[in-house]
């Protein structure tokens, strides 16, 4: 198992009976392992499509009052990015809306995390506002109603709750979209340029639109890509 996804999201990030029992559902939904704070069991069976760690984004005051919070988010995202840890993300599920703030009374933080994330991992291989990290913006909205917003903000994909309800739906999701490493073990690594290029390939075949060249030196492993 090489995929882990970070699920930035209000309702499933805290760890109270409530939240857990609404997490548990998400994950038995889509096929997800939960693994934060050492969750998932030893022995646990591995028919699930990928690991999931869960952040909330926020805070919670003695009097219960919910905090944005950029700085938790950014945090736990550098967990799992930088040449120096084990496995990257392979994907991010950013929530739209949170519950509001008491200080800006603002529901819709998930742009702002997406933002700040573009700001502090910025493709440089594409135009200015991408992220080098692949976010995939959940809503109970339409993507009608809020798509053409979150897409030119660094997010790969707009995609309804009820639409990821499936093990199918998210390894699609992955497939198309995530950074996964290679799971026949031929072509080896991790680093952030060679997993897009396994991405380009990935989503090549599973299309099977059009041609595809191929360009390297002998024996950096185009016929195994091939």
């Amino acid at each position: 198992m090489n995929k882990k996804i970070l699920v930035i999201d209000d309702d499933f990030g805290f760890e109270s009976e409530d939240r857990l029992y609404l997490r548990r559902q998400f994950c038995d939904r889509c096929g997800l392992r939960d693994v934060s704070n050492g969750m998932a069991k030893q022995g646990q069976a591995n028919d699930f499509v990928a690991d999931a760690v869960f952040c909330s984004a926020q805070t919670v005051a003695a009097d219960g009052a919910y905090k944005n919070s950029i700085e938790s988010v950014l945090e736990t995202v550098k967990q799992g990015w930088g040449p120096e840890v084990g496995r990257r993300w392979s994907l991010i599920l950013l929530d739209r809306n949170f519950k509001p703030d008491e200080r800006t009374d603002d529901i819709e933080f998930g742009y702002k995390v997406l933002d700040a994330l573009v700001q502090a991992w910025p493709d440089l291989e594409l135009a200015k506002g991408n992220c080098d990290i692949p976010i995939v913006m959940l809503t109970a909205h339409s993507y009608v109603e809020n798509g053409a917003a979150a897409n030119p903000r660094g997010a790969r994909r707009y995609v309804e709750k009820r639409a990821l309800e499936t093990p199918e739906a998210l390894q699609s999701l992955l497939d198309n979209d995530g950074l996964i490493e290679d799971p026949a073990g031929w072509a080896q690594g991790r680093d952030i340029r060679f997993l897009k290029r396994l991405r380009e390939v990935r989503r090549a075949a599973l299309n099977m639109s059009g041609n595809v060249l191929l360009l390297g030196e002998p024996g950096v492993g185009k016929s195994h890509v091939a």
